[in-house]
């Protein structure tokens, strides 16, 4: 496999405030044959705001109000395509 897809999952609860620098050093990164999956937990509609704004096919957003960081991954996992 020359460039596997790789699945990155970040799981984020009410940080709309920082979700940007993560969104954006992923973007930086020199291997770009990604899916990034942020798996949100939060009790708004602020970091999907941020998330959305990027307008990146690359980024899958999902909202997993309960369950806690296990069910966040589990939920993300089962949406990657990745294979890594």
């Amino acid at each position: 496999m020359k460039n596997p897809l790789v699945s990155i999952i970040t799981n984020t609860l009410n940080r709309s405030d920082l979700i940007h620098r993560c969104i954006e050093s992923i973007q930086k990164q020199t291997y770009q044959n990604y899916e990034h999956i942020i798996a949100d937990g939060s009790d708004n509609e602020e970091t999907k705001k941020v998330v959305l704004s990027y307008k990146d096919p690359k980024i899958k957003y999902v909202h997993v109000p309960s369950g806690g960081p296990v069910i966040q991954t589990r939920t993300a996992f089962e949406m990657s395509g990745g294979d890594y």
